[in-house]
């Protein structure tokens, strides 16, 4: 049956006069009669009876009516759906990042994206940067969220990265510890602390506060080596020892004390947030990478 037929026949079942049907339809009349001819021709029953210069519908041609008008709105309304969810943002995402991203950068900014596009679904993973690119190049997350990496590795070659962000290297503490009196510290005063750092060599915390110390030839006593940040942050709270960490905001919410490093060069931590230079990115991938990029813009 024609899509047509069908809307040629709505109109003029409306104004039951041709002439006028056929000008809101922009065809002529005669192109209008043939297209009703057919289409009762197609069904098997007259649909319109002749009344003087209009056209009045059958008996058949009002019930039929109803159908048509039913199953016209039921299929615009349709298509008004699907062009809807065509226009909408859903799925999967999956990102992950380092711990000092996924516990004060990304949490905001996931808040606000959800509350555009409720229909993606996001999951955040935590990691070392090491792993983060790693899942990033193998295809398993969408978006990474890193610390700096060696850009000229190639292994990392098809990798595409845009700077974030940056954090200063700061020392925590207890509020209970003798250094809480301090606002700033060298790396001498430090000589019998106990230090907690990650014990995951590749945590670029790690690497640049160990760099600093051998810069400045000084030796941490490292104590305990957690697996995680969180678990540092919970022995520094307890009074274990005091660590080096990025000058994240969480770390001023009241249950440590933050200290200033009084050498020269302190290194200043970097981050990233990275994609597969090949890789087709689903649109929610894409919005949320375009939506990170235009906060950076706003800033």
């Amino acid at each position: 049956m024609n899509w047509q037929h069908l809307i040629y026949f709505q109109s003029l079942a409306k104004t039951q006069n041709y002439a006028q049907a056929s000008k809101e339809l922009y065809i002529s009349p005669s192109t209008l009669s043939k297209a009703i001819s057919s289409l009762e021709e197609e069904l098997g029953f007259p649909l319109f009876l002749k009344s003087g210069r209009n056209s009045v519908l059958s008996e058949y041609g009002k019930e039929f009516q109803g159908y048509v008008d039913q199953s016209i709105e039921c299929i615009e309304k349709g298509i008004q759906n699907i062009h809807t969810k065509m226009n909408q943002i859903f799925g999967p995402l999956n990102i992950c990042g380092i711990y000092v991203l996924c516990s004060d950068y990304l949490p905001p900014i996931v808040k606000d994206f959800l509350e555009q596009y409720p229909g993606v679904n996001i999951t955040l993973e935590h990691q070392i940067s090491v792993n983060v690119l790693e899942r990033v190049l193998a295809g398993k997350s969408d978006l990474g969220f890193c610390a700096d990496f060696n850009f000229q590795d190639k292994k990392f070659a098809g990798l595409e990265y845009v700077h974030i962000k940056q954090d200063d290297l700061i020392l925590i503490t207890s509020l209970d510890h003798p250094l809480a009196s301090e606002t700033a510290v060298s790396l001498e005063q430090l000589k019998d602390e106990d230090f907690i750092l990650n014990g995951n060599p590749n945590t670029r915390n790690r690497i640049d506060f160990l760099n600093l110390c051998r810069e400045y030839d000084f030796t941490p006593k490292i104590t305990f080596e957690p697996a995680d940040d969180q678990s540092i942050i919970g022995m520094v709270y307890a009074g274990l020892g005091i660590s080096c960490m990025a000058n994240i905001p969480s770390v001023h919410w009241g249950n440590l004390h933050v200290l200033k490093i009084l050498e020269e060069h302190v290194p200043v931590q970097s981050y990233y947030m990275i994609w597969r230079r090949d890789a087709h990115l689903s649109l929610a991938a894409k919005t949320f990478k375009d939506y990170v990029l235009s906060s950076l813009d706003s800033k």
